[in-house]
């Protein structure tokens, strides 16, 4: 199910009114009792704060405002020697520079692609070379910058959703059962699931976490990655905008979706 179909749920939940514009129900048309009017199109929406939003999807930048805010992977950002025409790094000195200030493994992944495209564990030179190209050789998911990543020994991840700087829910990417078929992503992994989690030491763990991030940066609307080392530690891998919650939907059904959206809608001007 899209987005917008949950953004409806709460909407009819909350006895007003919106407009479809298109037979196949991927966008519509809200007015807020004031008047404003807001436009729901398929996993997007005008929730999202737009610069917030161009953070979030800027990896190598969100690392940038936020590493000395919160614990994150150490991570540097590299571009295509191909892309510009001024004074460039050529491929050898990248490869170079990444066996001087990263070991093995590596992780080797786009700046500003999501869903585990092209996300890449390398084990040696080779595999960052290769890693490095296919990145920068892909005509579909072309991106002229990837990142180095200081490789972390993951316990557990967790999805955050985030509204107006608040904790809303939060669920476990669980492969431990699942089969990897070639996504490196935790629920990109067959069988993989998604549990909410409800357990209050932990929220309020994961709260306090996010409370320094946005004491940083505020998040409108916005997913956070957030892992726990195997030393027990928390870590912030990426924020992401756009929050998209069909796998969560299929593992816990749509009522805390629909809550938030209810919230939401009632807080719009």
């Amino acid at each position: 199910m899209a987005t917008v179909e949950y953004i409806c749920k709460a909407i009819d939940a909350l006895w007003r009114t919106y407009t479809y514009f298109s037979d196949s129900h991927l966008w519509i048309e809200y007015y807020s009792p004031s008047g404003k009017q807001y436009f729901f199109v398929w996993s997007g929406s005008t929730l999202d704060h737009y610069g917030v939003n161009i953070i979030s999807r800027d990896k190598g930048f969100s690392y940038t405002i936020l590493h000395n805010i919160v614990p994150m992977a150490r991570t540097k950002r590299y571009y295509d020697p191909d892309w510009s025409s001024e004074k460039k790094t050529s491929y050898e000195e990248i490869f170079a520079d990444i066996e001087k200030k990263f070991s093995y493994p590596v992780m080797i992944k786009m700046n500003k692609w999501a869903q585990g495209t092209h996300i890449y564990k390398c084990k040696n030179i080779w595999e960052v070379e290769q890693s490095v190209r296919a990145i920068f050789t892909d005509g579909m998911h072309y991106d002229y910058i990837f990142l180095a990543q200081e490789y972390i020994s993951i316990a557990q991840e967790y999805r955050v959703l985030v509204y107006d700087n608040e904790l809303q829910f939060v669920y476990l990417k669980d492969n431990s059962e699942a089969d990897f078929t070639g996504n490196i992503s935790p629920l990109h992994f067959e069988w993989a699931t998604a549990i909410l989690q409800k357990d209050p030491a932990l929220l309020d763990e994961i709260r306090a976490f996010v409370k320094k991030i946005t004491a940083r940066i505020s998040l409108h609307y916005n997913w956070l990655d957030i892992i726990r080392d195997k030393n027990g530690n928390l870590m912030l891998i990426e924020l992401n905008g756009n929050p998209w919650f069909s796998i969560f939907v299929r593992d816990n059904g749509d009522e805390e979706v629909v809550n938030m959206y209810k919230k939401i809608i009632k807080d719009l001007p």
